[in-house]
């Protein structure tokens, strides 16, 4: 029995010992919250992590650095200060150097030191990206955030994508807007499957840009270069660089920030952290239960609006120049009437009617589906969204 091997818990309730009571209770509260969120074992996440740092292909090297992080983003969106997650790294720490000293780095974890790759992206963020994307490539790079920004997997596996891929997915419809379902994808980093879904908006940038490359065949790359050929990672991430220069800030953003606004939103939307794994791909414990599509489907649509960015109280600077225009010709005509009244002979002209005023709308919209519409009065609220989100809104 003296030769017998410990688990990892036993060295750490060893390791614990030399600590304050107080110290003790919380680093096992600040695990137990992780491994339930995580859905793990403290074996399977002390092991997960002697693979990763054994594992010879270096992207897998960082896989339980990324799992924490991505519970550090889940705490700070709950608000939960920098000095509650330095208490979580410190936790992890203790825990995974307990048992035969494994060489985890935690330092990019440290509150002061995070966030020096890819950042968390905010919904405004997106927005300004997507605005940007005005020039060479504006409908690729467009449907390729969107894409992204919907499915929540990664750079590699979206650009190894075929045109088939995406014309053969299950097209399904919730509450009125339109979803689509691919078949479950086999990951390139992990294996595991991604049951893609897809809303609203990527699948109208992506109609939009297949339409421009003259809908190609089903055996075509799904997003390509300038010479018609597959898309490469270092030419996708090339383009994010150039994205990102139009934040205000300055913010480092990449393929991956996407991933995390993914991943995030819907956590802050109540869907279940086993849901958004199978939906993107990432690492399942081996205790996931399976889930049917159609749970996964349901799921997915009924968060949805937590991944939106064009809200459909959305509409476009061009609306309201013409709300403007409108204002000023209604201005001008209490002018005249007040004239009129003081003798002055003229027929006033007539105020367009709200009817036709909103057909201007219409009509601008169909002509701009892109174009962002922005602070006009609907429904009593000034709001803001595309041409395409005013059309759909309006079941046009």
């Amino acid at each position: 029995m003296a030769n017998e091997k410990k688990t990892p818990m036993q060295y750490w309730d060893r390791k614990l010992k030399t600590l304050a009571p107080s110290t003790q209770t919380e680093y096992r509260r600040q695990l137990n919250v992780f491994l339930e969120w995580a859905n793990l074992t403290p074996k399977s996440l002390y092991d997960k992590t002697k693979d990763a740092l054994n594992a010879t292909d270096k992207r897998d090297s960082n896989e339980v650095q990324e799992l924490a992080q991505d519970y550090i983003d889940h705490l700070e969106g709950l608000g939960r200060a920098p000095s509650t997650t330095n208490q979580f790294v410190k936790a992890l720490v203790s825990f995974l150097n307990a048992a035969n000293k494994l060489d985890f780095d935690p330092s990019p974890l440290w509150a002061d030191k995070r966030y020096r790759g890819s950042k968390k992206i905010s919904k405004d963020q997106l927005l300004e990206i997507y605005r940007y994307c005005q020039r060479a490539h504006k409908l690729r790079n467009r449907a390729l955030v969107l894409f992204l920004k919907d499915s929540g997997i990664r750079i590699g596996d979206a650009i190894a994508l075929d045109v088939g891929d995406y014309k053969n997915a299950e097209k399904y419809n919730y509450e009125g807007d339109q979803f689509l379902s691919f078949e479950p994808l086999e990951t390139m980093k992990t294996a595991e499957d991604a049951y893609i879904c897809l809303g609203s908006e990527s699948i109208d940038a992506l109609n939009d840009y297949l339409k421009e490359r003259g809908n190609p065949p089903h055996d075509a790359p799904l997003f390509v270069d300038d010479e018609g050929k597959r898309l490469t990672r270092g030419a996708a991430t090339m383009q994010f660089q150039r994205l990102r220069k139009t934040l205000k800030n300055g913010k480092k953003i990449s393929a991956h920030s996407l991933r995390k606004f993914f991943t995030t939103s819907l956590q802050s939307g109540g869907m279940e952290l086993e849901f958004i794994h199978c939906l993107n791909g990432k690492t399942r414990s081996p205790y996931t239960r399976p889930y049917d599509d159609d749970t996964l489907r349901t799921e997915y649509a009924q968060s949805y609006s937590h991944l939106r960015i064009f809200p459909y109280s959305q509409t476009q600077r061009d609306v309201q120049t013409i709300a403007d225009e409108n204002k000023a010709l209604m201005e001008r005509l209490a002018k005249l009437e007040k004239m009129i009244e003081l003798g002055w002979k003229y027929q006033a002209p007539v105020a367009p009617s709200q009817e036709a005023f909103n057909q201007q709308l219409i009509d601008l919209a169909t002509k701009n589906p892109d174009a962002i519409f922005e602070d006009v009065t609907i429904n009593g609220q000034r709001v803001t969204l595309t041409g395409r989100e005013y059309l759909k809104a309006l079941n046009k």
